[in-house]
C-alpha cells in the first residue's frame, strides 16, 4: 500500500485502524480481509468515507457521480448486491458526516475534523 493521496494520513495506519475496529465491532470475523476488501473499493473517485454504527456497512462517497452508498460487509469483503444509495447530487459528504456522525462507529481521517468542529463550536 502507498501513501494515501488524500488528506487523512498514512494509508497503512488507516487501514490498522479501520481492521482494529472491525475486530473489535464483529468479533470472530476476518477483519482484515473485509478491511482490505474496503480499502479495493475505495479507489480513483471512490472515497472511504465510514462504519455504519454496527460495522455492518461501509460508507463510500463516489466523487464522478456525486453519490453516497452504503455497502454490507460479509466475511468475505463486500457484499454489492445490499449496495444502498444514501444520498444523491451530494457535492461533498461533510455535512452527512456531520449530520450522521453519531451514527458511524468509524470516520475516515478525512472526514473527522468535521465532527471535532462541531465540538469545539459548542464549548466555544
Amino acid at each position: 500500500m502507498g501513501t494515501d493521496r488524500t488528506a487523512g494520513g498514512d494509508r497503512q495506519a488507516v487501514f490498522a485502524e479501520l481492521t482494529s475496529t472491525l475486530q473489535a465491532l464483529r468479533g470472530g470475523v476476518h477483519a482484515r480481509d473485509m478491511a482490505a476488501a474496503v480499502f479495493r473499493h475505495a479507489t480513483g473517485a471512490t472515497a472511504l468515507v465510514g462504519l455504519e454504527g454496527d460495522g455492518e456497512r461501509a460508507v463510500f462517497y463516489e466523487g464522478n457521480a456525486r453519490t453516497l452508498t452504503a455497502i454490507p460487509l460479509d466475511a468475505h469483503g463486500l457484499d454489492h448486491t445490499g449496495t444502498e444509495l444514501l444520498w444523491n447530487r451530494l457535492s461533498d459528504p461533510t455535512g452527512w458526516v456531520d449530520a450522521r456522525g453519531d451514527d458511524l462507529a468509524w470516520v475516515h481521517p478525512r472526514y473527522r475534523w468535521v465532527l471535532a468542529a462541531d465540538v469545539s463550536a459548542w464549548e466555544s
